[in-house]
């Protein structure tokens, strides 16, 4: 917005009457998987509850390859033989 007022494309900044009245948020740590050995049967196994399988299979390829959501969402099966 004060960009918008200093070039003339808005008359004035109406965030200003909301300084202070915003909290910032707090910092969360969340757990994460580092690769280690020890945490990959239990994320395997607990992938295997799911009970969908092509979600299943999904996460399980995610977990070993690490590809963008995206990637992942569009990926198509190939025949390779």
């Amino acid at each position: 917005m004060r960009y918008g007022v200093a070039c003339g494309l808005a008359t004035y900044d109406p965030t200003t009457s909301l300084r202070g009245a915003l909290v910032a948020g707090t910092k969360k740590s969340f757990a994460c998987c580092d690769g280690s050995r020890k945490a990959r049967p239990n994320i395997a196994r607990r992938l295997d509850l799911l009970g969908q399988p092509a979600t299943e299979v999904a996460l399980k390829f995610a977990f070993y390859v690490f590809p963008r959501p995206g990637e992942l969402r569009k990926a198509e099966w190939a025949n390779s033989i």
